[in-house]
């Protein structure tokens, strides 16, 4: 099923929002990480409401999350005149596997000047070719997205680059630019599995989003772009940074995040 048809079968009871996940949405043993921070983030806005715009996700990866069904816990902690604090916890069957903190605000009126970053120039989505889905090494959940490879190296390909930039589309309908935002977030494969040239491992531990004014679109089709940047890797760990552009190149969200290297 794709994105926008699984978001589209949740059920909710109460504060418990509930989806049903095939296996094709896999990342190895377990669901893929943006998959399940964006259905949180779904459950958040049926239960907090639509109305203040998500400002922040702190997202935390405890266990792993098989398909099937997918339920997520919503508890409002605390409702301001301007900001709602909340906190997800998305699960299947009695082990929590994503912890998610989520921080939504009304705009505010501001004498300070609008600052917007720019998306720097890349190869043209329109002279690149489909990344095919070949199976094993790459994750299941890869043959939901069209994916472009613009700049960087390679998984595997044994080549010294700190950086990539990939041009990301969903297969399937539209889908809310919010949740979108969230998913092409975490779907590019971390820069720094460039370096290897045998098999490789590499998964999202903690995660850091803040979604910019671009990510609150009620949807958006077209070409997305992740712009990622390894900041740092030792002991087994990498660190790295990401800005995530919606098809208009107007910036929609920052993401930092610490990912376990097994190699």
């Amino acid at each position: 099923m794709d994105f926008a048809g699984l978001i589209a079968g949740r059920e909710r009871s109460g504060a418990r929002v509930t989806f049903r996940v095939g296996a094709d949405w896999q990342h190895g043993r377990t669901l893929f990480g943006g998959l399940v921070a964006a259905c949180a983030a779904c459950a958040i806005r049926d239960v907090a409401g639509p109305a203040r715009a998500l400002r922040a996700l702190q997202v935390a990866f405890v266990g792993p999350v098989p398909a099937g069904e997918l339920a997520v816990d919503v508890d409002v902690l605390r409702e301001g005149r301007a900001v709602t604090q909340v906190r997800a916890v998305a699960h299947a069957g009695d082990g929590a596997g994503c912890h998610v903190l989520a921080v939504l605000g009304d705009a505010r009126a501001s004498a300070l000047p609008v600052s917007a970053a720019r998306r720097p120039p890349a190869r043209d989505v329109d002279e690149l070719a489909d990344v095919p889905f070949i199976g094993p090494p790459m994750p299941g959940f890869m043959r939901q997205l069209r994916v472009r490879w613009a700049e960087g190296g390679l998984p595997f390909s044994g080549g010294d680059t700190r950086a990539s930039r990939l041009w990301l589309q969903l297969r399937g309908e539209p889908a809310p630019a919010e949740l979108c935002a969230i998913l092409f977030a975490d779907a590019m494969p971390s820069p720094i599995m460039a370096a290897a040239t045998g098999r490789l491992h590499a998964a999202s531990l903690a995660w850091s989003l803040e979604v910019l004014a671009a990510g609150t679109a009620p949807a958006a089709g077209g070409w997305w772009r992740a712009d990622t940047e390894l900041t740092a890797s030792a002991d087994g760990y990498a660190n790295q940074r990401s800005t995530i552009w919606a098809p208009d190149g107007t910036a929609a969200a920052l993401s930092h995040q610490v990912v376990a290297v097994y190699a």
